[in-house]
Protein backbone atom coordinates (compact mmCIF):
# COMPACT_ATOMS: atom_id res chain seq x y z
CA UNK A 1 0.00 0.00 0.00
CA UNK A 2 2.55 2.72 0.90
CA UNK A 3 4.66 1.67 -2.34
CA UNK A 4 1.31 2.33 -4.21
CA UNK A 5 0.63 5.70 -2.72
CA UNK A 6 3.85 6.94 -3.63
CA UNK A 7 3.88 5.46 -7.08
CA UNK A 8 0.60 7.58 -7.18
CA UNK A 9 2.40 10.48 -6.05
CA UNK A 10 5.28 10.48 -8.35
CA UNK A 11 2.50 9.89 -11.60
CA UNK A 12 1.00 12.77 -10.32
CA UNK A 13 4.79 15.08 -9.60
CA UNK A 14 5.31 13.92 -13.23
CA UNK A 15 1.99 14.94 -14.84
CA UNK A 16 2.20 18.22 -13.26
CA UNK A 17 6.27 18.74 -15.46
CA UNK A 18 4.19 19.33 -18.41
CA UNK A 19 0.99 21.28 -16.19
CA UNK A 20 4.11 24.13 -15.35
CA UNK A 21 5.21 24.29 -18.94
CA UNK A 22 1.67 24.57 -20.41
CA UNK A 23 0.89 27.21 -17.68
CA UNK A 24 4.23 29.04 -18.89
CA UNK A 25 3.30 29.03 -22.04
CA UNK A 26 -0.40 30.33 -21.77
CA UNK A 27 0.82 32.46 -19.23
CA UNK A 28 2.93 33.81 -21.40
CA UNK A 29 0.49 33.85 -24.61
CA UNK A 30 -1.67 36.15 -22.09
CA UNK A 31 1.10 38.99 -21.78
CA UNK A 32 1.60 37.75 -17.82
CA UNK A 33 4.07 39.70 -15.78
CA UNK A 34 7.34 37.77 -16.01
CA UNK A 35 7.41 37.52 -12.19
CA UNK A 36 4.79 34.61 -12.47
CA UNK A 37 6.91 33.56 -15.94
CA UNK A 38 9.68 32.79 -13.63
CA UNK A 39 7.54 31.51 -10.75
CA UNK A 40 6.02 28.45 -13.39
CA UNK A 41 9.67 27.96 -14.39
CA UNK A 42 10.74 27.59 -11.06
CA UNK A 43 7.77 25.23 -10.19
CA UNK A 44 8.50 22.75 -13.15
CA UNK A 45 12.22 22.09 -11.95
CA UNK A 46 10.51 21.48 -8.55
CA UNK A 47 8.31 18.79 -10.01
CA UNK A 48 10.70 16.89 -11.68
CA UNK A 49 12.72 17.05 -8.33
CA UNK A 50 9.64 15.86 -6.84
CA UNK A 51 8.97 13.02 -9.82
CA UNK A 52 12.33 11.61 -8.78
CA UNK A 53 12.38 11.49 -4.94
CA UNK A 54 8.74 10.17 -5.08
CA UNK A 55 9.78 7.33 -7.60
CA UNK A 56 12.39 6.23 -5.18
CA UNK A 57 10.51 6.07 -2.66
CA UNK A 58 7.76 3.85 -4.40
CA UNK A 59 10.59 1.77 -5.58
CA UNK A 60 11.84 1.81 -1.59
CA UNK A 61 8.43 0.37 -0.48
CA UNK A 62 8.43 -2.22 -3.77
CA UNK A 63 6.42 -0.23 -6.21
CA UNK A 64 6.95 1.05 -9.77
CA UNK A 65 5.29 3.99 -11.61
CA UNK A 66 5.00 4.52 -15.47
CA UNK A 67 5.62 8.08 -16.39
CA UNK A 68 2.19 9.50 -17.51
CA UNK A 69 1.32 10.68 -21.44
CA UNK A 70 0.20 13.84 -20.94
CA UNK A 71 -0.69 15.20 -24.84
CA UNK A 72 -0.25 19.08 -25.73
CA UNK A 73 -3.08 21.19 -26.54
CA UNK A 74 -2.63 24.45 -28.41
CA UNK A 75 -2.88 27.95 -25.80
CA UNK A 76 -6.46 28.38 -24.03
CA UNK A 77 -8.54 31.03 -23.37
CA UNK A 78 -7.25 33.13 -20.44
CA UNK A 79 -10.85 32.23 -18.70
CA UNK A 80 -10.02 28.45 -19.23
CA UNK A 81 -6.80 28.93 -17.79
CA UNK A 82 -8.14 30.47 -14.54
CA UNK A 83 -10.55 28.13 -14.14
CA UNK A 84 -8.05 25.11 -14.24
CA UNK A 85 -5.56 27.09 -11.41
CA UNK A 86 -8.76 27.60 -9.37
CA UNK A 87 -9.14 23.76 -9.12
CA UNK A 88 -5.34 22.49 -9.23
CA UNK A 89 -3.34 25.43 -8.07
CA UNK A 90 -5.81 27.27 -5.14
CA UNK A 91 -7.04 24.57 -3.88
CA UNK A 92 -5.29 21.35 -4.30
CA UNK A 93 -1.93 22.84 -4.38
CA UNK A 94 -2.91 24.48 -0.99
CA UNK A 95 -4.11 21.24 0.71
CA UNK A 96 -1.06 19.41 -1.13
CA UNK A 97 1.37 21.93 0.71
CA UNK A 98 -0.19 21.42 4.26
CA UNK A 99 -0.71 17.69 3.66
CA UNK A 100 3.12 17.49 3.02
CA UNK A 101 4.08 19.50 5.85
CA UNK A 102 1.85 17.44 8.13
CA UNK A 103 3.48 14.29 6.47
CA UNK A 104 7.45 16.02 6.81
CA UNK A 105 6.56 15.57 10.97
CA UNK A 106 4.38 12.91 11.24
CA UNK A 107 5.92 10.06 9.16
CA UNK A 108 7.08 7.02 10.56
CA UNK A 109 9.62 6.89 7.96
CA UNK A 110 12.70 9.43 8.03
CA UNK A 111 13.52 9.25 4.81
CA UNK A 112 9.61 9.84 4.21
CA UNK A 113 10.13 12.71 6.90
CA UNK A 114 12.86 14.59 5.18
CA UNK A 115 11.86 14.16 1.36
CA UNK A 116 8.54 15.68 1.99
CA UNK A 117 10.03 18.09 4.28
CA UNK A 118 11.35 19.89 0.57
CA UNK A 119 8.33 18.95 -0.95
CA UNK A 120 6.20 20.57 1.44
CA UNK A 121 8.08 23.48 0.84
CA UNK A 122 8.00 23.71 -2.81
CA UNK A 123 4.07 23.41 -2.95
CA UNK A 124 3.62 26.15 -0.06
CA UNK A 125 5.41 28.33 -3.19
CA UNK A 126 3.12 26.16 -5.71
CA UNK A 127 0.22 27.40 -3.98
CA UNK A 128 1.35 31.16 -3.49
CA UNK A 129 1.87 31.06 -7.59
CA UNK A 130 -1.89 29.63 -7.89
CA UNK A 131 -2.50 32.44 -6.00
CA UNK A 132 -1.24 34.98 -7.64
CA UNK A 133 -2.28 34.00 -11.07
CA UNK A 134 -5.79 34.16 -9.44
CA UNK A 135 -5.29 37.58 -9.00
CA UNK A 136 -3.77 38.72 -12.07
CA UNK A 137 -6.06 36.82 -14.04
CA UNK A 138 -9.49 38.46 -12.32
CA UNK A 139 -7.88 41.73 -13.45
CA UNK A 140 -8.47 40.89 -16.66
CA UNK A 141 -11.89 38.46 -16.97
CA UNK A 142 -15.41 40.19 -16.87
CA UNK A 143 -17.44 39.47 -13.61
CA UNK A 144 -19.22 36.57 -15.00
CA UNK A 145 -15.66 34.65 -15.80
CA UNK A 146 -14.74 34.98 -12.70
CA UNK A 147 -18.15 34.40 -11.39
CA UNK A 148 -17.51 31.22 -12.86
CA UNK A 149 -13.80 30.82 -11.61
CA UNK A 150 -14.98 31.33 -7.90
CA UNK A 151 -17.54 29.16 -8.73
CA UNK A 152 -15.43 26.47 -9.72
CA UNK A 153 -13.15 26.76 -6.94
CA UNK A 154 -15.61 26.07 -4.63
CA UNK A 155 -16.47 22.95 -6.19
CA UNK A 156 -13.31 22.00 -6.14
CA UNK A 157 -13.08 22.72 -2.28
CA UNK A 158 -16.62 20.52 -1.64
CA UNK A 159 -14.81 17.73 -3.90
CA UNK A 160 -11.73 17.88 -2.15
CA UNK A 161 -13.67 17.35 1.16
CA UNK A 162 -15.52 14.22 0.09
CA UNK A 163 -12.08 12.60 -0.97
CA UNK A 164 -10.87 13.41 2.35
CA UNK A 165 -13.70 12.10 4.18
CA UNK A 166 -12.21 8.35 2.68
CA UNK A 167 -9.80 6.70 5.38
CA UNK A 168 -6.30 5.96 4.23
CA UNK A 169 -4.76 2.31 4.81
CA UNK A 170 -3.10 2.36 7.98
CA UNK A 171 0.44 1.56 6.72
CA UNK A 172 0.07 4.80 4.78
CA UNK A 173 -0.87 6.55 7.80
CA UNK A 174 1.90 5.25 9.91
CA UNK A 175 4.98 5.57 7.24
CA UNK A 176 3.59 7.92 5.27
CA UNK A 177 2.44 10.16 7.59
CA UNK A 178 -0.85 10.69 5.48
CA UNK A 179 -3.33 12.64 7.79
CA UNK A 180 -6.30 10.42 9.17
CA UNK A 181 -9.71 11.07 7.74
CA UNK A 182 -10.87 13.15 11.18
CA UNK A 183 -7.61 14.48 11.03
CA UNK A 184 -7.57 15.86 7.66
CA UNK A 185 -11.40 17.21 7.23
CA UNK A 186 -11.21 19.04 10.32
CA UNK A 187 -8.03 20.79 9.17
CA UNK A 188 -9.94 21.36 5.28
CA UNK A 189 -12.92 22.56 7.10
CA UNK A 190 -10.89 25.39 8.30
CA UNK A 191 -8.91 25.33 5.52
CA UNK A 192 -11.53 26.23 3.40
CA UNK A 193 -13.00 29.25 5.45
CA UNK A 194 -9.91 31.03 4.52
CA UNK A 195 -9.83 30.06 0.98
CA UNK A 196 -13.41 30.99 0.61
CA UNK A 197 -12.50 34.43 1.72
CA UNK A 198 -9.58 35.12 -0.64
Amino acid sequence: MVGRYFADLAHLEAASIVAFDVLRAELAAHGAPSRLLRAAEGARGDEVRHARAMGKLARRFGAHFAPPRVARRPVRALEEVALENAVEGCIRETWGALSAAWQARAAADARVRAVLGGVAVDEARHAALAWNVARWSESRLTVAANRRVRDARGDAAAELARELGTEPHPDVIRIAGVPGALRAQWWFDRLRGELASS
